[in-house]
């Protein structure tokens, strides 16, 4: 299994939303979550410090997390069962990642 492009972005309140570039992805991953009745609104959101702090430093590089905390998305290359468990309700194992 490759790895996916996830955009990386920090919102004005701290927080890091993750979102596939793919938007095939984007519907596949949409699919997994209807059978559960979960909406997909097409990215996850980190919102605890110590979360956010340990995603920025196991994913990206020093030059990365700087231009995060800059203001400036990122995209990046992840392992795709890695982002599924950002997603919850299994995803890491349910969705078709390809």
């Amino acid at each position: 299994m490759g790895r996916i492009k996830i955009e990386v972005e920090e919102d004005r309140m701290g927080m890091l939303t993750l979102t596939p570039v793919s938007q095939k992805l984007q519907r596949r991953i949409e699919r997994y979550l209807d059978e559960w009745n979960v909406s997909w609104v097409g990215s996850v959101l980190i919102q605890r410090e110590d979360n956010i702090e340990s995603f920025l430093a196991d994913q990206l590089s020093s030059a990365q997390r700087g231009e995060v905390r800059e203001g400036w998305g990122v995209t990046i290359l992840m392992d795709p069962w890695t982002f599924g468990h950002y997603i919850g309700w299994d995803a890491h194992d349910g969705v078709n990642w390809g």
